[in-house]
């Protein structure tokens, strides 16, 4: 608490004014502003193992009770990143900044006071409005204003202190109350396959509903772990389940072994049976967890450092928590014998979204069992009411896939993952600098930062906020407001048809309309336009601008949907019937009148999580948003880049493509391992600074790295957020060789990219990048880039990637990020220098050559002849009169040569594949009518 106060921040800088103090324990400055008893004074008493204590005992941590100094114990072990350090990373009380754990700075903090007095102390039992309130505080406030320590915050620091002296006193309850220094405390993780779950579904609404299922039920898990079983506290959650900290529970010899604690009514069951329970209650027998408690305990900070030293120099013998290995993907199944209940003596087909329930009669033709039914009606029904909530609402997102298509009817699946593994198990954290290599005095104090629990905390909330950014799924962020909502904006609006249903008079009665359900108008021509019938009106639920074009209707929908003009409502292709060859009408709509909706951001946030990211946006502004989410990403990690690697996938299909097939491939794509980060070698170095822009790269540095024939361009910021500082902290790498002596900056530290013969990381020397000479080879973990067109559904099936990381084919793929910018450029050039029938042919060319040479090595002296030959004879036409080598500033055989390489390579093929048969449809071909009329007649055939 008394960190997030002004006075704090202006007590610790380094021009902090004279005779300027400030208690922060008490909460009480020179001047008064703020007294802690006062601001206390609503806050309730609290019983603590029998005693009656105050929050203000808390804060202050006086007095030698076994709960207080189990306290200070618990603030010591959270706190193995306050090294101790000088004085030189101070900063000005008018310009501190909170960094991100990359190095990265925010603004200037202030407004901390105000901040703290609005916290509803009254409240402070209604834990969960509390915390909430308490979170957008203490975000805010530094755990430690100095540099490079100002990374952590005080809701990280705080919490996992918080979770420590939880579960320690959760331990005194059970019996086990060692001497604070001795405490030791183990994880517990509920883990599982969620992607996998995530990734059966058919429809946006299945899809939506089952991740809302996984979320209660890791909600239900923490309730029952924090609230009703108070033993630990959550402190990690991604698409794969949860991690808590517990007790260790370790008296002498004797372990208690948490899972099979039993409670104490007379069912007597243990831990492990409620938790999973707890889980089957929302996901009804379709997972069964994986639990994971640590076999050995650990106690975080060693509570003996101060007394330890050698030469002056402390010793430390940190124990961190495994969080790495928790996190390592498990295999999980369904439950048999609760599954069998659901069965009992009845017949039925099986559920199509989770194959393992029974079909239930009148699933409105979905063939889904009771379950899967449940969860898309919710989704819709979400929908419905989000539309109904006020204006603040209209730019929310939509969970129609037909809305996200662009106007040649195609959509994008965006896929990501950082590959964090080695910053999860505190290897790389070690990479990060406390002090400045060259200083003299160095030695007297911690060199490198220490892999925290609280650091580490830190660590995978900043990506999964770097995730969010770009495309949230916390459902109290605006997507309009994102990254993705910035690049696609937001749709026109839905429009709102209000008339009279006729249903069609069958035997056994009429059809009638179902709220929350999708249909089909039939406008002419074989043209539909998707509808949600809202209980009283329909919705659209279309592109409107894909209807309204020369491939569909050819004119505005308001000359169609004219007032008494009546339209046949059909069920979608795939809702019953599937293998009829036409739909089932089920009626007519008479419209009476036609209101516009408010607006949308046409994308679907799927899941925003550390390590893993999925969007589904419309095709056409998909490398739009790649190439947003890359500039994110060189600035944010920036300083980092060489060690936290990035990998992006892009599915493009047709709206009518299932589902499952795109999410598939999505997974897929997730699985590239990443290119080689040994052996790059510094090809140029030279001065990228700016004048203007972000403050970090005031100064700083652009290297050209190359391995074999790729080349990665690493834009390095050499500054802090106040433009001034010199960073000396962050933007090391990796070097082989020996010690290089040159190097002013220079240390050991353990590179996971290099194993000694026990598969242990081995040390290697590090240096700063401003120390980097052309010729120097240095290890670089690659951002990359990959994408599919599934023009079919089997398509899938080909990514796949060797160790190396590189596709089976095609073989050029995946492509660094970097070489984004080269693949735009081909097309650019083949756009403004050659007619379509031209580009068409060198293509085809090129490709069948290929093809019938056995697809010869893109380095074979006679197939590169060929392509050199061929460009050469093409009819390149001048743009703002230049030919295409003139624009590049190159002479015409320089020219031939470099783009005989990228026709070689397969690049130009890709350039084209991706700019023109992709993102523009092939531009003034007919190839959505062709392939909604192929999808449609595949999916009737299924």
């Amino acid at each position: 608490m008394g960190k997030c106060v002004d006075a704090h921040i202006t007590a610790q800088a380094l021009d902090c004014p004279e005779n300027f103090s400030y208690r922060y324990r008490r909460l009480q400055d020179i001047r008064g502003e703020i007294k802690m008893p006062n601001l206390l004074s609503s806050a309730p008493q609290l019983q603590i193992l029998g005693e009656q204590v105050s929050i203000n005992q808390f804060v202050e941590r006086s007095g030698s009770q076994w709960w207080i100094k189990t306290l200070r114990r618990c603030h010591g072990a959270a706190h193995v990143e306050k090294e101790e350090t000088d004085e030189s990373g101070k900063q000005s009380y008018t310009d501190t900044r909170l960094s991100s754990p990359f190095g990265i700075e925010g603004d200037h903090v202030s407004g901390l006071t105000d901040r703290l007095k609005q916290l509803p102390w009254a409240n402070i039992q209604q834990r969960k409005r509390f915390l909430k309130e308490l979170r957008s505080a203490f975000e805010q406030a530094l755990g430690d204003t100095r540099r490079p320590e100002n990374e952590v915050t005080l809701w990280d620091w705080s919490l996992i202190v918080a979770a420590l002296y939880k579960a320690a006193l959760a331990g005194a309850v059970l019996g086990y109350k060692p001497d604070p220094n001795k405490l030791r405390w183990r994880l517990l993780s509920v883990r599982f396959d969620g992607l996998g779950f995530l990734s059966e579904a058919h429809r946006i609404p299945d899809l939506l509903g089952r991740k809302e299922a996984l979320e209660d039920a890791l909600d239900a898990v923490k309730e029952l772990l924090e609230v009703k079983y108070p033993l630990g506290t959550e402190v990690y959650r991604d698409e794969n389940g949860s991690l808590f900290v517990v007790p260790g529970c370790e008296r002498g010899d004797c372990t208690l072994d948490l899972l099979k604690l039993k409670d104490g009514d007379k069912d007597g069951k243990s831990l492990q049976k409620l938790l999973e329970e707890k889980f089957q209650e929302e996901l009804q027998g379709e997972i069964i967890p994986h639990l994971k408690v640590d076999p050995e305990p650990w106690w975080g900070q060693d509570p003996e450092w101060r007394s330890k030293s050698n030469r002056g120099i402390t010793v430390f013998n940190d124990e961190l928590p495994p969080v790495a290995e928790h996190l390592k993907p498990v295999e999980t199944g369904a439950d048999p014998e609760l599954l069998e209940g659901r069965w009992g003596d009845q017949r039925a087909e099986v559920c199509t979204v989770c194959g393992l329930r029974p079909q239930v009669t009148g699933a409105e033709g979905r063939h889904l069992c009771a379950v899967c039914l449940e969860r898309s009606r919710g989704r819709v029904q979400q929908w419905l009411r989000d539309l109904q909530d006020d204006l603040q609402k209209s730019l929310k997102t939509t969970v129609w896939v037909n809305e996200v298509a662009d106007n040649s009817a195609r959509l994008a699946l965006i896929v990501g993952r950082f590959n964090m593994t080695h910053w999860l198990d505190g290897t790389l954290v070690r990479t990060l600098r406390v002090t400045d290599p060259a200083s003299p005095t160095r030695l007297k104090y911690v060199t490198e930062k220490i892999p925290s629990f609280v650091r580490l905390h830190r660590i995978w909330t900043t990506t999964r906020r770097f995730w969010q950014e770009i495309c949230p799924t916390d459902p109290e962020l605006d997507p309009g407001s994102s990254l993705i909502g910035e690049i696609i904006k937001a749709a026109r609006p839905r429009l709102v048809l209000e008339g009279e249903f006729q249903p069609l008079h069958r035997a056994g009665g009429g059809a009638e309309l179902q709220r929350h359900l999708a249909y089909e108008l039939v406008l002419e021509r074989g043209v539909t336009l998707s509808v949600v019938w809202d209980g009283q009106r329909f919705l659209t639920c279309d592109n409107l601008a894909y209807l309204e074009s020369d491939r569909q209707l050819g004119r505005p929908l308001r000359k169609v949907l004219v007032p008494n003009a009546t339209f046949p409502v059909e069920h979608p292709v795939g809702y019953e019937l599937r293998r009829r060859t036409q739909p089932p009408r089920i009626g007519n709509f008479r419209v009476t009148r036609v209101i516009e909706d408010r607006r949308y951001t046409p994308a679907i946030p799927i899941l925003a999580e550390p390590q893993t990211f999925m969007a589904l946006v419309p095709a056409n502004r998909a490398m739009d948003v790649v190439k947003g989410i890359k500039a994110k990403y060189e600035r944010e990690m920036g300083k980092v880049r060489n060690r936290l690697p990035l990998h992006l996938g892009v599915v493009f299909a047709h709206r009518r493509t299932p589902l499952r097939a795109i999410l598939d491939a999505g997974r897929r794509l997730l699985q590239n391992p990443g290119l080689p980060s040994t052996g790059w070698l510094v090809a140029h170095t030279e001065d990228g600074s700016q004048r203007s822009g972000d403050s970090h790269f005031a100064k700083s540095l652009i290297l050209t790295l190359k391995l074999a024939d790729r080349e990665a361009i690493w834009r390095v910021p050499l500054r802090m957020g106040d433009s001034k500082t010199e960073d000396v902290w962050y933007p090391y790498v990796f070097r082989h060789g020996p010690e290089p002596l040159e190097a002013k900056r220079r240390f050991l530290a353990p590179n996971p990219y290099e194993r000694d013969t026990q598969g242990n990381p081995r040390k290697v020397w590090l240096v700063h990048a401003e120390d980097l000479r052309p010729g120097d080879a240095v290890y670089f973990a690659p951002a990359t880039l990959d994408w599919v067109w599934l023009d079919t559904n089997a398509r899938r099936f080909e990514l796949a990637y060797d160790d190396g990381g590189q596709r089976l084919s095609p073989r050029q793929r995946p492509y660094l990020l970097d070489e984004l910018d080269i693949l735009e450029g081909i097309w650019r050039t083949l756009e403004t220098h050659l007619h379509r029938h031209q580009i068409h042919i060198l293509r085809e060319t090129i490709e069948a050559k290929r093809a019938a040479w056995g697809f010869p090595s893109p380095y074979d002296e006679t197939f590169r002849r060929f392509c050199r030959d061929l460009l050469a004879e093409a009819e390149w036409h001048s743009n703002g009169g230049k030919m295409p080598w003139e624009s590049e500033g190159l002479d015409r055989e320089e020219w031939l040569k470099r783009w005989a390489d990228y026709a070689a390579r397969g690049w130009l093929s890709d350039a084209v594949e991706l700019y023109w048969e992709i993102l523009k449809a092939g531009e003034g071909g007919n190839e959505s009518e062709e392939e909604e009329e192929t999808v449609k007649a595949e999916e009737g055939a299924r």
